[in-house]
């Protein structure tokens, strides 16, 4: 979640994703969801420019203000699809597991 009213959001974006990856590679590899908060600061003209810089580089941004509950059903929309996206990796990981531990009981 970054602060949209700060005075350069992008790069401080920027600085989190640096110091998450050296914190660790892996963390910093998997998804993620961007989140605009304090929305609501910002007039809209700048709030365009500054959405079109975060998904040139970023991609998909979701755009909230947390004080007015703007946006936030798209928030938990968001983590609810990624969420059921891992489980479903997850079980489909578990069935190769099986698969796997069943061809190398019949071959023993």
């Amino acid at each position: 979640m970054v602060d949209a009213s700060q005075e350069d959001p992008l790069n401080a974006y920027r600085i989190l994703r640096d110091e998450l990856h050296l914190y660790s590679e892996e963390l910093s590899n998997k998804s993620e969801i961007i989140v605009l908060n304090k929305i609501d600061l910002l007039e809209q003209e700048e709030l365009n420019k500054l959405t079109k810089k975060f998904e040139k580089e970023c991609g998909k941004v979701v755009k909230i203000s947390a004080i007015q509950r703007n946006n936030i059903d798209e928030v938990l929309g968001n983590v609810v699809d990624y969420l059921n996206e891992l489980e479903k990796i997850e079980q489909e990981q578990q069935i190769d597991d099986i698969e796997e531990n069943d061809i190398t009981d019949d071959e023993a």
